[in-house]
């Protein structure tokens, strides 16, 4: 309840009161929902790293996965661990 000095001025002057900081938020705020995104890289697709992930990453809204490695670089890839 801490109260906000609320200042106006309109047609009739200037104006002066104080609110509740709960009741100004009300009127004020349009509260939303969040994201969660999620981001992975530098993976190598195994079933460990698979599990890792889905513990990690559940409930995600949006998943974001770097994959720097074309399939015709496979072999470089997995000297690198990816």
């Amino acid at each position: 309840m801490t109260p906000i000095p609320v200042r106006w001025r309109d047609r009739e002057g200037l104006h002066e009161m104080s609110r509740p900081l709960g009741e100004l938020a009300a009127a004020l705020l349009d509260v939303e929902p969040g994201r969660r995104v999620g981001y992975a890289t530098d993976l190598r697709f195994t079933e460990a790293n698979r599990s890792a992930l889905s513990a990690l990453l559940a409930g995600v809204d949006q998943l974001f996965i770097e994959s720097v490695f074309l399939d015709v670089d496979r072999e470089q890839a997995q000297r690198k661990n990816h």
